[in-house]
């Protein structure tokens, strides 16, 4: 935060923040919400958000990859946690 202004500003002549990666192994809830701080300036990425961009579970990653890769070829769920074959695009 001494990278910024109340008006959260830059402050001149700091540059640029560097990026950061803050890794904590249990819940946030757990911690008390001691990082608030760093989970407002930036994003939060954790087993099941809601966002698939924001969520680091290794199913949900590999999924979205293989989408991405052979649309065709790639597996689907169902939001039940059942898998199916994607089905081919109408268009």
């Amino acid at each position: 935060l001494e990278f910024v202004t109340a008006e959260a500003k830059p402050k001149g002549g700091c540059g640029v923040a560097p990026n950061v990666v803050v890794y904590i192994p249990m819940e946030r809830g757990e911690t008390s919400f001691a990082l608030i701080e760093a989970e407002t300036a930036g994003v939060v990425v954790e087993p099941g958000a809601e966002s698939p961009e924001r969520n680091s579970r290794i199913r949900v990653r590999a999924e979205s990859f293989f989408l991405e890769v052979a649309p065709d070829e790639g597996i689907r769920t169902n939001g039940h946690g059942e898998r199916s074959k994607a089905s081919p695009d109408p268009s």
